[in-house]
Parts: C-alpha cells; sequence; structure tokens
C-alpha cells in the first residue's frame, strides 16, 4: 500500500478510530493493479475526519464523505454508513451512521468493491470478494434486485466491470441484469449520458456500441436498433450523448 496512504490510516487510527482502504482502491490493491481513486471507509464521525485533515471539498457532507488533500495525494473519506434507499425523486435517503464494517458493506454494489484493508495488511471481507475475484465473478451483495433498484447506474458498472476485467456473471447478477435492465429509465438523461459515455471511453467506440447491442440498452433507449455513434469515429462527446437522449425524449412527447 503507498505510504502516503498507510500514513492517513495511521492518522485516522492515532485519533482513536479505525480506517479502511476500500471499494475499487482495495480490490486492485489486491489485484495488484494500478489505481488513483483513493476511497477509505472509518468509523469515525464525518466532523472529525473534517478537522483532521485538509479538505479540498464538502460537497458529498451530506453523505457523510469529504474529500481531502495528504501530500498532494487526494483521497476521499466516508464514514460508515447504514443502507440508503432512493426516495421517491431518485435521491439517496440516508440512514445514519453504521458502526461496524458489515453494515458499511451492506450498502455496497459488489462484493469485490467490499473488501477493507487496514493499516496492518489485515484484509476485512463479509461477503467473499476476494473468493469472487479469484473465481473471476461479478456478484451483487445480498440480493441483486435491491442493489439494482436501489440504483441502476450499477448496471453500467458491472459491464464495465466486465469488460474491464474480463470476469463472468454470478449466476443470480446475470439473472437480475437480464430481468431489470429497463430500470436504466429510471435514470435521468444526464445520468444516461455519464454512464454511457463512460462505457465508451473504458471499452472503446466498437466494444461499445457491440454491448449497447447485446444488452438491448440501445432498444430499450429507443424502442429500435441504434447506434450512438459508428464504428468508424473514434469517440463521442457527453455533450453529443445527451443530445440525442433529449432528442428521444422530445419525440415521445410529440407523438
Amino acid at each position: 500500500m503507498e505510504t502516503r496512504i498507510l500514513e492517513i490510516l495511521e492518522k485516522i487510527y492515532k485519533a482513536g478510530y479505525q480506517g479502511y482502504l476500500v471499494g475499487g482502491s482495495s480490490r486492485d490493491e489486491i489485484l495488484q493493479r494500478p489505481y488513483f481513486d483513493i476511497d477509505i471507509a472509518t468509523n469515525a464521525p464525518i466532523e472529525t475526519i473534517t478537522n483532521l485533515f485538509d479538505v479540498i471539498s464538502n460537497q458529498g457532507l451530506h453523505f457523510y464523505n469529504v474529500k481531502i488533500k495528504y501530500k498532494d495525494l487526494i483521497a476521499e473519506i466516508t464514514s460508515f454508513r447504514l443502507e440508503n434507499y432512493p426516495n421517491s425523486n431518485g435521491y439517496p435517503v440516508i440512514l445514519g451512521y453504521a458502526k461496524t464494517i458489515q453494515e458499511d458493506a451492506k450498502r455496497r454494489d459488489f462484493t469485490m468493491n467490499a473488501i477493507y484493508l487496514d493499516k496492518n495488511g489485515n484484509c476485512y471481507d463479509p461477503f467473499g470478494g476476494i473468493d469472487d475475484l479469484k473465481h473471476h465473478l461479478i456478484r451483487f451483495i445480498n440480493d441483486p434486485k435491491t442493489r439494482i433498484f436501489e440504483d441502476p447506474t450499477r448496471i453500467f458498472r458491472a459491464i464495465r466491470f466486465k469488460n474491464r476485467f474480463h470476469f463472468d456473471y454470478e449466476s443470480k447478477t446475470q439473472r437480475a441484469l437480464n430481468l431489470f435492465m429497463k430500470t436504466i429509465l429510471n435514470l435521468s438523461n444526464i445520468k444516461l449520458a455519464k454512464e454511457i459515455k463512460k462505457t465508451y471511453d473504458e471499452c472503446g467506440v466498437i466494444k461499445t456500441n457491440e454491448i449497447l447491442q447485446e444488452t438491448k440498452i440501445n432498444q430499450i433507449l429507443f424502442q429500435k436498433e441504434y447506434s450512438f455513434c459508428s464504428n468508424d469515429e473514434k469517440e463521442i462527446t457527453y455533450e453529443e450523448i445527451l443530445n440525442q437522449l433529449k432528442q428521444r425524449k422530445l419525440k415521445e412527447k410529440l407523438q
């Protein structure tokens, strides 16, 4: 683990709390892959974290999350929190602080993103994420339907993970993705455009066009065969994707 990350965890520990590398950071640490987005979970109240470190963004304060800078390293620190559920407007409702790793991990998306590493190299893996990494499996935590309905952007995340790591979906995860793919219609055009753009950026134009066809995402969004851009284009901008999604909505209203 990088020295500055260890120092952040040590500073939290000296303040009387626990800190863990978690999410994509701990996953890639275990896989020995490079990572630049540093995510840390802690049982410290978020107010304690804001007093310990140089906070450069508190936009996520409502979600017990702040972005800090430590010796030129940017990290996001989030206090343990309970499962969150979307309200009628689609925004998550935070139910309060969690007391344990087990409680905090329940709100996460995939088992491989719920592995906690402490400053001494100890690993806490409440949902068998390491075993799934070994077997190259993408698995939702607990009930897949619940995870998808909480946040349909997880469908796109699963798709990108499959392409990035060349993993397979665990059977229940695969079934849920097939059954509840249409929940992406609950996302705003802005969120959809961001997720589609991320997929093009990570997977490339040709592969993303194949993915959107195979998963029937294009048919779900446009009720017909569709491509956001042709295979001979090198890339597509977020603005172009958003505009195409807006045009779809406009046509629906005109009908």
